[in-house]
């Protein structure tokens, strides 16, 4: 089954190609991961990889505030009355736990940085 595509289309396919092809020779021929992202890029629907790198860049961003929010509420507290040590430190080997499983799967980097700065903040709040 052939169809047609557009002429934009077939040059960005051709120089991707090209790409891909330069990139592998740098790599030492490594294709697996290379093949994975050609997939993704070229199977999957503009607009569902716009909207996925647009709620990406969100989460990224809300997720920063919130680390900055909850540096900055524990930066203030002269007093930590109603503040369980007991919560902190169990928050703290959660996370650690977390953590290693994370680490353990082989999980992106993307997560991995975003979990152990959290790692990070838990442990400062003790």
């Amino acid at each position: 089954k052939f169809s047609g595509i557009s002429m934009w289309r077939w040059q960005l396919q051709s120089q991707m190609e090209a790409q891909w092809k330069q990139q592998e020779a740098m790599n030492g021929g490594r294709s697996g991961e290379t093949d994975m992202i050609r997939q993704v890029l070229l199977d999957t629907d503009p607009w569902l990889l716009a909207v996925t790198g647009l709620v990406s860049m969100l989460h990224m961003l809300f997720e920063f505030l919130a680390f900055k929010n909850d540096v900055s509420f524990y930066r203030k507290r002269k007093n930590f009355a109603g503040l369980s040590l007991r919560t902190v430190v169990l928050n703290c080997f959660f996370q650690t736990i977390i953590f290693l499983y994370l680490m353990d799967n082989d999980t992106s980097w993307m997560v991995l940085l975003s979990n152990g700065i959290g790692l990070v903040i838990e442990y400062w709040k003790v």
